[in-house]
This record gives C-alpha cells, structure tokens and sequence, in this order.
C-alpha cells in the first residue's frame, strides 16, 4: 500500500543564528515489493500544528554566485559526518537556501538557512514508535539526492528500515524512499519493497524517465545489488544482487562487478535500466576501482590494472565508449585520486592530484586545464563545481574559475563545498562547516 504525507512542523527564528540553535540534527541483497511514509514530529525539533512557513526576508538569487558574505553560520556537527571531498557523495542536498540531510534518528530533515526559514522532519511512521510506544524500530539512512522526477526537482530520501514483527506479523526489512518536493515543502510520494538477504546502505544513482535507480552496498563493499524502482506505481522494475553500482550513465547503470570473493579483482560493467541485464563490459581486470558520474553523459572510471598494476583513468559515455582516447586518458592526465563532477549545466570537471580537466558535459570535448606552465598558472584545488564556475582553492586562497573558459574571475572569502544560487556551504578555518549567504 501505497501512503502520501502532507503534513509538517515548523519552526520559525528571527535569524539564522537563532534558528539554528533549536534546529540542530541531531552479502547479496535482494529486493522484492509497499508501504508508506509521512511526516512527523522529532525529538529535536519544537513541534507546532502550523504548516512551515518560509521567511518574508527577500533572497538574493545568482545563477552561479562568485562573491559571499565573510560570517557564516556553523551547521549541526552531525552533517560534517559525511565525505566532503570532492566528487563524492556529501550527504546532504542544498536547494536554495534549504539543506537536507538524515537526522540521525531514521528521519530527513530540512533546514531552511533563510532568516525567519522553517524546519522540517520527515520520518517513517512505523519508525517513530514500537506498538508499547517507548523503542525505535532500525533504519540505515542514505544519502538524499536531488533528482528530476516527473518534469520536478526532488529530494530522494533512500532507507533500509528493519521493522519489527507486531503480535503475530514477523518483522520485516523494506527499502524505502520518499520524495520530497522542495517547492511544497511537502512529501510528494513514498514507496517500499521488502527485501531478502543481507542489508547495507542505499544510495540514490538517479532517475531516467519514471524509473529511480538505487544500490545497495555494505560496509565493506562486498554484499551489493543493484535496485530500479518505477516512480509511477510505486513498485519494483527489477532487481541484480552482486553488482555495485556507482553511477547512472544515460539508460544505463555504470558497476563494478566483483570477480572473486575478495573482491580484489574487479571488472566496469554496464548493465541496461530497462531489465538490468548486462549491457557490456571493459576489458580485463580492475582493482581499486573508483566510478564517479561526470554528468548525466558521462562516467569517470579511476583504478590500477589488476596485471600490471598501473593507474587507468577513464572516461566513458552510456555504450561503454570511451570519451577521451584511452592513450590519451592515461599518459596525458595524472590519473591518481582522479574525481569528476558535472556543474549541473554544461560542464564537467575532473581533478586529481595537480590537475584540474574541463569538458563540454555534452560532447567530452576539452574545454581547457591547468596547471599552464606558459601562463604561469597552477591547477587549484576544486572544492565544488555549479552552474558555470568552479570553486577551489589554491594554497588555501579561494578563487572562483569560469567553466568554459578556465579564467579567473574572483577570490572570495571562502571555497564552498555546495553552492545554490542564494547560500553556500564551506569549510573555515578551524574545519567547522558553516552556510554563507551569496552576495554577488
């Protein structure tokens, strides 16, 4: 059965200092089948029976911001739990001026950074209490994603949630995922499939067309599968346990496929969002392998030949082709550590140790790269890429970079790690993460 929630809490605060304060956060795997989820109060937030409110204060918005205010506001400890390197999954989802992380009680949370901007929690219902009303039933939270469901944005909030048995009714394990819309504030659907087998953590690979796709890992990488969920009825397309996957490439799903049971040996398997059966595989052998998506387009694959042990760094498009001639990719680019991300319009940016890349997000063309020895210029440290401009740092001064061109454009005040077109998120210098308001 599927359940929709519409309801919410708020609290409000004349400023973000103050908001803060009462808004602190606090094997092989199988998937089968639903049930919903809705919105409730948490233990850490001051529940009122109002629908949230957004701030009255006027938000200046920038398609790619290059200048922010010099004080920020530190963000809840528990969201710096998360990798902020670059090109990996942070854990936490900046719209505007609201992010959304797991609260670390089975909920997401939603905090309005705004002046006077509200807070949200969205939990499963059967989370919030066991039948005697005192114990949590277990979830395994991932991370939200933004994603494009049905023409929208939406927040995609993937859990493993173990639910007890009730009288006679065993208990049970479900993957579940919940929508939320970040123009409503609001829940725009929910959906769980039991599941058979071991448990990990799900993450969000991406939506192409009404299909979600998701995977589910476990701590040590070696339990996985690989999970498609149709956003319309609410129900599982398919499932492929041994498979993980990294990356949602055009209509197919970038994985490693583990060769033996070490998972040592490893080999870049595409497999097809209509069934899930394998689509191609590279060939030979990978270990170390890294998979990061450079863009809807586009996929960046970073490991060491498992015969001779060199370092291969490649890019691929949704048929297993190379983007970049392989030659090229791995005598011209300094390949250790080599992570990619797309600016969410038209550009990708891959950087490793000593060299930033840009690529045209549609073709893969090269767009330009440092370090320049003829200019006299060295290659940044990117901390984020959006709309247009690269963000980083080089020798701790933060410098915005234009993402067609490579130029200069600002040094602002920090090195966001997110950014909207209203807040970014950054790092100072005593390693607190602070939201800071875009001023130009």
């Amino acid at each position: 059965m599927i359940t929709i929630g519409s309801a919410g809490v708020s609290v409000r605060a004349g400023s973000w200092v103050a908001w803060l304060v009462v808004a602190a956060l606090g094997g092989v795997v199988g998937c089968s089948g639903s049930s919903g989820l809705l919105v409730t109060a948490a233990d850490d937030v001051s529940a009122t029976a109002a629908r949230p409110s957004q701030s009255s204060v006027p938000v200046r918005r920038f398609d790619r911001p290059k200048e922010f205010a010099a004080a920020g506001v530190e963000l809840p400890r528990g969201l710096s739990a998360r990798s902020l390197a670059f090109g990996e999954p942070t854990g936490r989802v900046l719209f505007d001026s609201t992010l959304y992380a797991a609260n670390g009680a089975g909920g997401l949370q939603s905090l309005d950074l705004a002046p006077g901007g509200a807070t949200q929690v969205f939990t499963h219902p059967d989370l919030a209490q066991t039948p005697n009303g005192t114990q949590m039933a277990g979830a395994l939270s991932g991370s939200p994603a933004l994603t494009d469901i049905g023409g929208r944005p939406m927040v995609a909030f993937p859990q493993i949630l173990q639910l007890p048995g009730r009288g006679t009714t065993a208990g049970r394990t479900v993957l579940a995922v919940t929508a939320v819309d970040p123009a409503t504030h609001g829940v725009a659907w929910s959906a769980s499939v039991p599941m058979d087998g071991e448990i990990g953590t799900p993450t969000v690979l991406g939506v192409r067309g009404t299909t979600l796709v998701l995977a589910v890992t476990d701590q040590h990488g070696q339990s996985s599968a690989v999970c498609a969920l149709d956003t319309t009825t609410r129900t599982l397309r398919w499932s492929k346990p041994g498979f993980l996957g990294r990356a949602l490439v055009g209509d197919t799903v970038v994985t490693v496929q583990p060769q033996d049971e070490t998972n040592m040996r490893q080999t870049v398997t595409g497999l097809a969002i209509a069934d899930g059966a394998p689509a191609w595989s590279l060939p030979g052998s990978l270990y170390q392998t890294s998979i990061t998506s450079a863009g809807p387009g586009f996929a960046a694959i970073e490991g060491r030949d498992y015969g001779r042990g060199r370092s291969t760094f490649r890019l691929l498009d949704a048929a297993g082709k190379d983007v970049i001639p392989p030659s090229q990719a791995t005598s011209g680019y300094a390949t250790y550590g080599m992570r990619c991300a797309w600016d969410q319009k038209t550009v990708t940016v891959c950087t490793g140790v000593g060299i930033v890349l840009a690529l045209d997000a549609a073709s893969g063309k090269e767009l330009w790269r440092l370090p320049d020895q003829a200019a006299n210029r060295v290659a940044p440290e990117v901390t984020a890429v959006w709309h247009g401009a690269v963000y980083g740092q080089v020798s701790s001064r933060p410098v915005v970079l234009d993402g067609a061109t490579g130029r200069d454009l600002t040094t602002p005040a920090v090195a966001p790690v997110q950014v909207s077109a209203t807040t970014v998120i950054a790092v100072d210098s005593t390693g607190t993460l602070r939201a800071y308001p875009a001023t130009g």
